[in-house]
C-alpha cells in the first residue's frame, strides 16, 4: 500500500494559519496589557507594545470608553499568504527563500516580557 504525503502548499498553508491565529490571540492578550499600561498612565511601553499602544492611544481619544476585548482586524483564513509562502515573482534569482521572516517570535518575546514585568510588580505588592 502506496502512502499519500500531504502536499507542500498544503503544509505551507497550514504554518501560515497558525502563525495568524496565534499572533491574534498574543495580541489580544498584548491589548489588556496595553489597556493596563494606558490607564495606570506608564510612560515609555516596551519595544513589541509600541504599536498596540497607539492603537489604543487613538481608540481612547475616539471613544469614552475603550473595548473591553480584542478585535481582529480580521479572521485569518487557510488561504492567506504569509511568511512561510513562497512567491515566484518575488524571487527572480530564485536565491533567496523566505522574502519576510515570522513575527511570531518577537510576539512571544513581548508576551513573555509582559508576563515577567507583571509577575514582578505583583510581588512588590505582597
Amino acid at each position: 500500500m502506496k502512502e499519500r504525503f500531504p502536499s507542500v502548499a498544503t503544509i505551507v498553508s497550514m504554518l501560515n494559519l497558525r502563525d495568524s491565529l496565534l499572533m491574534g490571540m498574543i495580541d489580544s492578550i498584548l491589548y489588556r496589557q496595553a489597556v493596563l499600561h494606558l490607564e495606570l498612565r506608564r510612560e515609555t511601553p516596551p519595544e513589541g507594545m509600541a504599536r498596540l499602544q497607539e492603537q489604543v492611544k487613538m481608540m481612547a481619544t475616539k471613544m469614552d470608553k475603550l473595548p473591553e476585548l480584542y478585535v481582529l482586524p480580521h479572521f485569518p483564513k487557510v488561504t492567506d499568504c504569509g511568511p512561510y509562502t513562497y512567491d515566484k515573482s518575488q524571487h527572480a534569482m530564485g536565491n533567496d527563500v523566505v522574502s519576510e521572516p515570522s513575527t511570531l517570535p518577537g510576539r512571544f518575546r513581548t508576551l513573555f516580557i509582559e508576563m515577567h514585568s507583571m509577575e514582578k510588580h505583583l510581588r512588590r505588592m505582597k
